[in-house]
């Protein structure tokens, strides 16, 4: 069984903390309350903006980890939006998992990159 079947929710959600993407299944946030739900989304928007105020003295936050009693929530930003991954912690060594989802959010900030200089010089 591989890191990928015990991973429970990903959304993609943007500054203001309205979902732009999410993928879930078995998962308790999509479980949760309409109001509940937006007000967890919009609590991750915020503490991003608020660590990014900090972003020129200490760098660039890279990820940021939330530990619960058996889930485990992975934040990475990404410009303007913030990709959240949940994933049951029993199952997962959540460094490696960090990792390996940060290479893939490096890699497509670089096509993302790519994609913006071949459109700026046509």
């Amino acid at each position: 069984m591989t890191m990928n079947n015990h991973i429970t929710f990903v959304a993609v959600i943007n500054e203001k903390g309205r979902v732009d993407e999410s993928q879930g299944r078995n998962c308790i946030i999509e479980r949760l309350p309409r109001i509940r739900k937006e007000m967890f989304f919009m609590e991750n928007a915020l503490r991003h903006r608020m660590r990014s105020e900090f972003d020129e003295d200490l760098g660039q936050v890279k990820f940021t980890y939330v530990e619960r009693a058996k889930r485990g929530l992975l934040s990475f930003p990404m410009d303007d939006q913030l990709l959240l991954v949940s994933f049951l912690r029993k199952h997962v060594n959540s460094l490696d998992l960090a990792r390996g989802i940060s290479r893939l959010v490096r890699r497509y900030k670089k096509k993302l990159e790519n994609i913006s200089q071949i459109l700026v010089s046509q």
